[in-house]
């Protein structure tokens, strides 16, 4: 999907794909900058996180862990 909105004198396109695309094409220079998670940095591009994001357990309530109050990962 690509958005494109016209802000001032700039262009901002929005497109979404996943990180192998989105490196690839900042990389080759066909985008400016990519917004995706960590890459592969052998293309010659620097990352940095702009936030840590928290992972949860999605489950249904029928699941034998939903009735579990405190799930506790291994290695924490």
């Amino acid at each position: 999907m690509v958005i494109a909105i016209n802000i001032l004198r700039y262009k901002l396109t929005l497109e979404i794909g996943n990180t192998v695309t989105i490196s690839e094409r900042v990389s080759s220079g066909e985008l400016d900058i990519g917004i995706c998670t960590a890459p592969d940095l052998d293309l010659g591009l620097k990352f940095h996180p702009l936030f840590t994001e928290k992972l949860g357990l999605l489950l249904p309530d029928t699941h034998p862990l939903a009735a579990v109050k405190n799930l506790i990962c291994a290695g924490d």
